[in-house]
């Protein structure tokens, strides 16, 4: 379920008191996909489901009676701790619940200017429960969690309903009324209000009734901004048009509308019975057809497979930024080696003329008596021992300009060796398999020395300098100060400068 591919057709899930219903678009209509109830049997149909169709995200829109909604007046805090704190603030009124919410409303305009707070929650959560860990299960990102109020508060500029900054919104649905306050495009408040059951009775009335004792509760705790009285909007697939016109109780709101849901969806854009476009509906075909509602309840570990797969297409992106830049980078060398290819084969052509020439002339030459075997073998040898080539000439100047570092250096002969190892009889054969050293041996005096301590001083300071050439090792033959049993030491009476004979070996290595 993780794999790059995905399904191509858009879907979204309504849980509510019936059950999980998917809703998706079939032939640009909105259709009931799949119907699933609230148990055993329902969720392995609704497992299968997920793995014939190739699931792998969805949102979900909960339709609970048991989602509770605080506005709050809470103490302005930054940025940086907002989210701790208000994290704070959810755990003291909705405790160990999931699916909760927090959403900053703005700053009042007076006092301390705090800010307020929706803390809103889905309390009761067993049915939501099952389906959810079934989605995880099954690896399905689930991208969104939301509600019916915050679904229609988001919907309700689209479908036409808003007409001033703060208003009532009302949409019937067969379980009750959902009644919503809508103020600056920003939920306030929402409940879901039973109504009679009597089919004879007065729906109308019935909605004014319940509405002006939320309106009643909403004066009262502070949440209406304006002092005059709101609109009311209500979408129903049920009431006439004019069901609300003579109606007492609507002299107590500014204006009172009554949209047919019917009217709001074109009857072509529908798959299903008419008597069920609801707000519910029109919000999720908006959302299959033009965006998603954002995320209000799902919690970090209802959306990890949202994020991993986020987190898997920023590396595919960061993969194929990474192969353009490299193909812009490589393309001006890429051009130059079709360049240099183009030129190559050019050269080519022209040499093919001087070639067939130099092969003419070389077939009138006379066949030489070495065989072509001998005459390779030669050749290699020829450039092995000019590779192992010391010339004395360089390696002398080396040696010379060495001795013009140091002035009481007189070197009075030098002998030059070359030596192989004790494998071999024959030199020739130690130079052809790459086994020869040369060996110098090198004589002479320290010119002007005051002591012997400052003769040895300066000896070794030159030794230091031979050893700098490339492949020597210096090894003293003789110093000025001998130590051995067969030394002879001489000494000058008065302070009188000495000369200080020694003989020092060189090894170079090849």
């Amino acid at each position: 379920m993780l794999g790059l591919g995905s399904s191509s057709e858009k879907r979204i899930i309504l849980i509510n008191f019936e059950g999980l219903t998917v809703y998706g678009l079939d032939n640009d209509r909105l259709m009931r996909l799949g119907v699933f109830i609230d148990d055993d049997v329902g969720h392995d149909k609704f497992r299968t489901y997920i793995i014939d169709e190739s699931l792998t995200q969805i949102s979900l829109v909960v339709d609970s009676p048991a989602e509770d909604f605080i506005v709050e007046k809470v103490v302005h805090v930054s940025p940086y701790d907002r989210k701790s704190f208000l994290t704070r603030k959810l755990e003291q009124h909705f405790r160990n619940v999931e699916f909760r919410s927090a959403k900053v409303l703005g700053r009042e305009k007076t006092g301390r200017r705090d800010d307020r707070v929706l803390f809103s929650a889905i309390t009761q959560t067993r049915n939501v429960d099952n389906w959810v860990r079934l989605l995880l299960q099954e690896q399905v990102s689930i991208k969104s969690i939301t509600s019916p109020a915050f679904a229609i508060c988001k919907v309700a500029r689209e479908l036409g309903l808003e007409t001033s900054e703060e208003f009532l919104l009302v949409n019937w649905q067969r379980n009750g009324i959902r009644q919503s306050l809508i103020s600056d495009n920003k939920l306030m408040f929402s409940r879901l209000t039973p109504l009679p059951l009597d089919p004879e009775a007065d729906l109308a009335k019935a909605i004014l009734d319940a509405t002006l004792q939320t309106v009643e509760y909403l004066d009262r705790i502070g949440l209406l901004q304006t002092e005059n009285a709101p609109d009311l909007h209500v979408v129903s697939p049920i009431l006439e048009e004019d069901a609300f016109v003579d109606q007492p109780g609507s002299a107590d709101f500014g204006v009172v509308f009554h949209h047919n849901s019917i009217d709001l969806m074109p009857i072509e854009k529908y798959g299903g019975p008419q008597n069920e476009i609801t707000a519910i509906v029109l919000c999720l075909d908006w959302s299959v057809r033009n965006g998603d509602f954002g995320n209000i309840y799902a919690s970090q570990g209802a959306m990890r497979f949202t994020k991993l797969r986020m987190q898997r297409n920023f590396i595919a992106f960061g993969c194929l930024l990474a192969f353009f830049i490299g193909g812009v980078i490589s393309a001006p060398v890429l051009t130059d080696t079709l360049q240099s290819q183009s030129i190559y084969r050019t050269i080519t052509a022209d040499m093919q003329p001087i070639q067939q020439q130099y092969d003419e002339l070389t077939a009138q030459f006379p066949a030489t008596p070495i065989p072509s075997e001998a005459m390779a073998l030669v050749v290699n040898n020829y450039d092995l021992i000019s590779n192992q080539n010391h010339y004395p000439v360089e390696l002398l100047n080396e040696i010379s300009q060495v001795v013009a570092q140091h002035p009481t250096i007189n070197l009075s002969s030098i002998v030059w060796k070359l030596v192989a190892d004790e494998q071999f009889l024959e030199i020739n054969d130690a130079i052809l398999a790459n086994s020869v050293t040369i060996e110098l041996e090198l004589y002479g005096a320290q010119l002007g020395s005051s002591g012997y301590e400052n003769s040895d001083s300066r000896l070794r300071a030159f030794m230091d300098s031979l050893s700098t050439i490339e492949g020597a090792t210096v090894t003293a033959i003789r110093l000025p100060i001998e130590t051995g049993p067969n030394a002879s030491v001489t000494a000058v009476v008065g302070g009188e400068q000495f000369d200080s004979e020694f003989s020092l070996s060189v090894r170079i290595e090849s």
